[in-house]
């Protein structure tokens, strides 16, 4: 087996590695969004309640989520994405937090689908139901690996879509807004304990 790394195998520097991602902040912002998987993946490995999963794989489009654990005997998918660096501002009005954002929350490609109204609507938005935890990386707010999470039926609705993709107004209910607001430090429907929000779709499920 090689024990070459991957820098090793392009024949390239940490320098120049590092030149690339400066000079081209989107390839930065796609790696920190995989880096935080595999920071929560580790997070998650250090709770002995916690099994996590082998990852779906990244080219099946019908597995809408990127981390699928068990807990107490049940599983649950999760769905991590990453703060939108220019949206990250300290709020003005606001004294009790330090930093406000938005998380795009959508498919990373715009396909039909169909709702459980029997309509089809080609959007990028997810639907309810794909996830069931959505995990927030927010290593941009203060250079720190820290996970927020939300559970899936409370993320917003959508709006109504584009000019180009509308979504009628029968169906935004089964579809989540493409961005949610985070605040640091968290409020409103996220939290930092996982557990409990495991604990609380464990209730639902038993009925």
């Amino acid at each position: 087996m090689s024990n070459k790394t991957f820098l090793d195998e392009l024949s390239i520097t940490v320098e120049e590695l590092d030149a690339v991602l400066k000079e081209n902040p989107s390839l930065r912002g796609t790696i920190i969004g995989y880096l935080g998987e595999i920071k929560l993946r580790g997070i998650l490995a250090g709770n002995e309640q916690i099994a996590v999963l082998p990852k779906p794989d990244d080219h099946d489009r019908t597995q809408k989520y990127d981390l699928p654990i068990e807990y107490r005997g049940h599983t649950f998918k999760i769905e991590v994405k990453s703060l939108q660096t220019n949206s990250i501002k300290v709020p003005q009005k606001r004294k009790d937090i330090d930093f406000q954002a938005t998380v795009q929350c959508d498919a990373s490609d715009c396909r039909p689908i169909v709702l459980p109204n029997g309509k089809t609507v080609t959007t990028t938005c997810l639907q309810y139901g794909d996830f069931d935890i959505l995990a927030v990386n927010m290593y941009m707010f203060n250079k720190r690996w820290e996970f927020a999470f939300a559970l899936n039926e409370q993320i917003p609705h959508s709006g109504k879509g584009s000019k180009k993709n509308p979504i009628p107004k029968n169906c935004q209910k089964y579809l989540m807004k493409t961005s949610v607001s985070i605040t640091y430090p968290i409020e409103g429907i996220f939290t930092s304990d996982i557990c409990s929000l495991m604990d609380y779709l464990i209730e639902k499920r038993r009925g």
